[in-house]
């Protein structure tokens, strides 16, 4: 058994295949155009993904756990089976995200949200309703990137706060940030025990956070997951199996932040958890009076979950995240995303690795993950392999030898996630 030392590459082997990983898992057969072959991704994102998960079990282990089984990395594909998604290069396979030609590069959009496509006749200088969906927006942004420079592009974006990433022709994917470890961890706080069945408080929203406290609760931990009461997780207006997969088995606690009563019960009830995890700037729980040094320092460990860092200013998500990070291809003209927003899959599992470790740990932290360092730390050059279709069907040839590529798949939820609020009760007095 190999040794833990909280690095996914202290669990390399010689024989180990990123072409035969990747098929594996799903994502393979969701990136690419709807029509084309499938793409392999830079780097070794499967492999990766796996690593983490051996490193989850064995902090498990080392804790005495020893309930059901962890995924594996196909896990990188669930979403997409559980929501029926394919490949639909150049936008993500979800839909909410695209790339389009800039003058002298690419530049990719996200609108998943309503306040996002409302920003789009601000982005395009021009006076129409914003457009319902972000497939009624694609023609009209994609007639404006090719009037832009992708620097010009990218101020405008910036400028407005919408999720993108950039692309220079000709260049390697540009560190949107100082180059810095996918998680870093802070110099030692407070005295805390090591339990059985430590207690985390989830206040993450939508896939990265998430799937983290999912991975947290199978090796045994206990997850109250926190939300707003007026502001609930987004995610629970999604696909019903995919909600209940991440978060069954966890409690609920709905909160009103502007209330005292309910700030102070809920600085109360993090006094007394293992470690929190939150997935907002900074400043939002601490206007709420949980500040995560104070905490830091008492005992109670603290894993934060950005874009680019809790110093940075950046919003993202899974999609724009990862190809802004290099985890694309260019196809043609075309930038294309590889997996289903893998920046939120991948950082779900590093910040599940880096935690579990941490709960082993006489002394609490603060650990700062960063989802595009994160996908930077898997993404790579692109290993040599060979698509072959027969009978309709397309296989992968690599050093490995001939694999199928197989169809994303989707575990079945354990049960019906908790109501919103429905353990309030037992938790906020």
């Amino acid at each position: 058994m190999p040794s833990f030392d909280g690095s996914p590459a202290a669990l390399v082997f010689a024989s180990h295949d990123p072409v035969a990983a990747w098929a594996a898992s799903g994502a393979m057969a969701i990136s690419g155009r709807p029509a084309g072959p499938p793409l392999m991704a830079p780097g070794d994102p499967a492999g990766a993904a796996q690593r983490w998960i051996d490193l989850i079990r064995l902090a498990g282990a080392k804790r005495g756990h020893s309930g059901p089984d962890l995924p594996d990395a196909a896990l990188l594909g669930e979403r997409a089976a559980l929501l029926g998604l394919t490949r639909s290069g150049p936008s993500s396979c979800g839909g909410g995200f695209r790339t389009f030609v800039t003058r002298d590069g690419w530049v990719g959009i996200s609108l998943g949200r309503a306040s996002d496509r409302e920003l789009v006749p601000a982005l395009l200088a021009d006076d129409f309703p914003p457009p319902d969906t972000a497939t009624a927006a694609w023609p009209w942004v994609a007639r404006w990137a090719r009037q832009q420079s992708t620097t010009e592009a990218g101020e405008r974006l910036r400028l407005l706060g919408l999720p993108h990433s950039l692309r220079h022709r000709g260049r390697a994917a540009a560190a949107s940030s100082p180059e810095r470890p996918a998680v870093l961890v802070g110099l030692p706080g407070g005295a805390r025990t090591v339990v059985e069945r430590p207690l985390v408080l989830d206040f993450t929203a939508l896939w990265a956070g998430p799937l983290c406290a999912h991975l947290l609760g199978l090796i045994g931990c206990q997850v109250v997951k926190v939300e707003a009461v007026h502001r609930p997780d987004g995610a629970r207006n999604g696909p019903g199996d995919f909600f209940d997969l991440l978060h069954y088995g966890h409690d609920s606690v709905a909160v009103d932040l502007s209330e005292p009563r309910d700030r102070a019960n809920l600085r109360e009830v993090a006094s007394r958890a293992d470690l929190i995890l939150e997935s907002s700037r900074p400043a939002g729980l601490a206007r709420a009076g949980l500040v995560a040094a104070e905490l830091v320092a008492e005992g109670t460990s603290w894993l934060s979950i950005t874009a680019q860092g809790r110093n940075a200013v950046a919003v993202g998500y899974g999609d724009d995240v990862a190809v802004h990070s290099g985890l694309a291809r260019i196809d043609g003209p075309d930038l294309l995303p590889v997996g289903d927003a893998l920046a939120d899959s991948l950082t779900g599992l590093a910040s599940a690795a880096a935690a579990a470790k941490l709960l082993l740990a006489a002394q609490a932290r603060m650990i700062d993950v960063s989802m595009d360092a994160v996908c930077r730390s898997v993404s790579g050059p692109v290993a040599d392999h060979t698509f072959i279709e027969r009978n309709g069907r397309w296989w992968v040839e690599s050093k490995s030898g001939l694999h199928a590529i197989r169809a994303p798949r989707g575990r079945v939820p354990g049960g019906t996630a908790r109501p919103l609020g429905a353990d309030s009760d037992r938790w906020m007095q």
